[in-house]
């Protein structure tokens, strides 16, 4: 409930300024209030009665258009997928294959589970990226991954990059199999690991 009143309380306030200006022009339209009842002041009341409105109403539509937008259709996911997948094997030289993308859907976003064990994450943020890579390389490297993803993410989607965090957690590559084998560690793939990269660029 906090959680909503923090992300909507431009829109709750101008609401109740509305209400306000609305039960203050009708005390005065009854003679009720301690504003004077004669043309100007009403129209003066009922000009700001419809500012407030239209603005109020404005904002509703702004907002409402803007969650619509950031619903990710399909087409959208398989581009972030590809995406991200270019950006992690551009920065870590890992073959593509090595790459999964979820979607996950949440109806209380807040709190992620590491998916290496590494407990859980909470943010404040519509969106959040979590990466997990085999364990063995740079900080500075892990930190271009996260930041490129989230910049991949944005770009795609046109979201903001305020409305999204992240973050990647490392595991020992043995502790992953793909394709029934073992992970070797980073840097050290056999060429044989990258034979569904040539593949997949001649398109067959």
């Amino acid at each position: 409930m906090f959680e909503f009143i923090k992300k909507n309380i431009f829109i709750i306030l101008l609401f109740f300024v509305t209400l306000f200006v609305g039960f203050f022009t009708f005390l005065t339209f009854i003679g009720k209030s301690f504003i004077e009842l004669n043309d100007t002041n009403l129209q003066y009341l009922l000009i700001a009665n419809i500012i407030l409105l239209i603005f109020f109403f404005l904002y509703v539509f702004i907002e409402i258009k803007k969650s619509i937008k950031n619903d990710i259709d399909f087409d959208t996911k398989q581009e972030i997928a590809t995406g991200f997948t270019d950006v992690h094997c551009g920065i870590s030289a890992a073959p593509r294959n090595f790459v999964h993308v979820e979607f996950i859907e949440t109806d209380e976003p807040g709190v992620m589970n590491d998916s290496h064990g590494a407990g859980q994450f909470s943010y404040d943020t519509k969106y959040y990226i979590a990466g997990g890579n085999r364990a063995g390389r740079p900080q500075e490297v892990r930190d271009q991954i996260l930041s490129g993803l989230i910049g991949k993410f944005c770009e795609v989607t046109g979201i903001s990059e305020n409305d999204v965090s992240g973050h990647i957690s490392e595991a020992p590559a043995k502790w992953t199999m793909e394709g029934g084998h073992v992970l070797p560690e980073p840097g050290e793939e056999p060429p044989e690991w990258y034979a569904a990269d040539s593949v997949a660029a001649s398109g067959s």
